[in-house]
C-alpha cells in the first residue's frame, strides 16, 4: 500500500513539474527553414512565455516584413499580448526585428528594447548565423522584463489599500478643518455690523415680467462607423527596432 501511495504521489510531482513547460512554450514559426527541428523543439521550451498573459513568438522569413504582414501571419489581433522576433535574411546577411503588440507594449521601453536588441549575447549570435542561440538570450532578457514588469504590478497593487486610506484621511481631515474653518469665520462676521444697510435705502418691485424665446439651432455631426476587420480587432504596436 505504501509503495502505491508513493508511485502516485511521484506520478503527481512529475506532472505539476511537467505543466510549466506545456503551458510555457515560445510558439516558433520556421517559414525561412533557417532552423532545425531540434533548434526549433528546443527554442519552444526555453522561454516562459504565458507569464502575465503575454505570448512570445518567434518567426523566420525569406525577406523583411511589415507589422500588419506579422499580424495576419500569427493571427494577432487586439486581444493578444505578444512579443515577436522576427529573423529574415537578405545578401547572406541576417537581419532580426522586435515587435510588440497591446499590453506587450506597454511594457517594454525604447531604452529596454534597445538594450535587449543590442546585448552582445543577441546581436553576435545572430549575426554569426547561431540562431537559436541568440533567440534564446533574446527570450531570456524578454522574459524577465515581463516577470519583473509583473512584480511591480503585484507590488503596486498591495500599495494601493494603503494608499487609499491615507488618501481618505488627508480628504477627511481637510474636509473637517474647512468646516470649522467655515464655521469660525461665519460667526466671526457676524459679530461685526453690516457697513451699509442697503434694505433701508433701496427698494425693489418687480411689476412685470417676460420670457422671451429667441432661436435654436441643430447641429448633426456624422461619424462613419469601420465595418472592416474581424475577430478581435487590429492590435495597437508594431516595430520597435531592428537590427
Amino acid at each position: 500500500m505504501r509503495k502505491t501511495m508513493f508511485f502516485v504521489l511521484i506520478v503527481a510531482l512529475l506532472a505539476m513539474s511537467a505543466l510549466p513547460t506545456l503551458a510555457h512554450s515560445a510558439t516558433v514559426y520556421d517559414d525561412a527553414e533557417f532552423l532545425t527541428k531540434e533548434e526549433i523543439a528546443y527554442l519552444s521550451e526555453v522561454c516562459d512565455c504565458y507569464t502575465d498573459g503575454i505570448a512570445f513568438f518567434v518567426l523566420t522569413s525569406a525577406r523583411q516584413m511589415t507589422s500588419s504582414q506579422v499580424e495576419r501571419r500569427l493571427s494577432i489581433d487586439a486581444e493578444t499580448d505578444a512579443v515577436v522576433l522576427v529573423i529574415d535574411k537578405q545578401n547572406d546577411t541576417y537581419f532580426y526585428e522586435m515587435f510588440t503588440y497591446n499590453r506587450a507594449n506597454e511594457l517594454f521601453s525604447d531604452a529596454q528594447v534597445n538594450e535587449m536588441l543590442d546585448h552582445p549575447s543577441v546581436y553576435d549570435s545572430i549575426k554569426s548565423g547561431e540562431l537559436a542561440l541568440g533567440v534564446k538570450c533574446f527570450l531570456s532578457l524578454a522574459q524577465t522584463r515581463v516577470t519583473r514588469a509583473y512584480e511591480e504590478q503585484q507590488a503596486k497593487e498591495a500599495r494601493e489599500p494603503l494608499m487609499i486610506a491615507i488618501t481618505a484621511l488627508a480628504v477627511a481631515l481637510l474636509s473637517g478643518g474647512g468646516a470649522v474653518l467655515g464655521v469660525f469665520l461665519y460667526y466671526r462676521r457676524k459679530q461685526h455690523g453690516e457697513s451699509y444697510p442697503l434694505d433701508r435705502y433701496a427698494t425693489l418691485d418687480l411689476t412685470e415680467s417676460h420670457d422671451r424665446f429667441v432661436g435654436s439651432y441643430v447641429t448633426r455631426v456624422r461619424v462613419q462607423s469601420n465595418s472592416g476587420g474581424g475577430g478581435g480587432g487590429r492590435a495597437s504596436g508594431g516595430s520597435r527596432g531592428r537590427r
